[in-house]
Parts: structure tokens; C-alpha cells; sequence
């Protein structure tokens, strides 16, 4: 095979491959540079009346259960969905 016959077939197969893996490092190398300084739970799709909170204790999510107090008035009760964790 004669690199000189093929260069335009070369460069047409060389460019997608190159665009990858431009792409690919550009979303995965920076997340191998940055260290959050904060640990912490972003979650949605809940409300303070769920009676669950997310923790970080070392390195890990932890579910916690809010007991409510028994005078509690229970009022609106809306249908609980779990929440969605980032």
C-alpha cells in the first residue's frame, strides 16, 4: 500500500478518529484535575416534608429518617417520590 496513492482516504479516516478523541479528553480530563472542597448532596424532586436527609459521612451517602413530632398536624400529604441524588 502506497502512503501517497491513499493520503485523502488516510486524512478522511484520521479526522473523525482525531475529533474523538479531542472530545473525549476535553470531557474527561479536567475531572481528573479538580478535587471539590466541599462534600455535599444536591437533590431534587423531594421537599423539606419528605422526612429523609442525605449526608456525606466518609466518602458515603447516608440516608437519615426525620422523626416527626407525634403533634404533628398531618395536613397535606403529598405522594413521596424518591428524590434524585447528585
Amino acid at each position: 500500500m502506497k502512503i501517497k496513492e491513499n493520503i485523502t482516504l488516510i486524512i478522511g479516516l484520521a479526522i473523525p478518529v482525531l475529533m474523538i478523541i479531542f472530545v473525549a479528553a476535553s470531557i474527561y480530563l479536567p475531572g481528573l484535575f479538580t478535587k471539590p472542597e466541599y462534600n455535599f448532596v444536591y437533590s431534587t424532586g423531594g421537599d423539606y416534608s419528605y422526612g429523609t436527609q442525605y449526608s456525606v459521612i466518609d466518602g458515603k451517602i447516608e440516608k437519615n429518617v426525620i422523626e416527626w413530632p407525634s403533634s404533628y398536624s398531618e395536613g397535606y400529604v403529598e405522594k413521596q417520590k424518591d428524590p434524585k441524588l447528585f
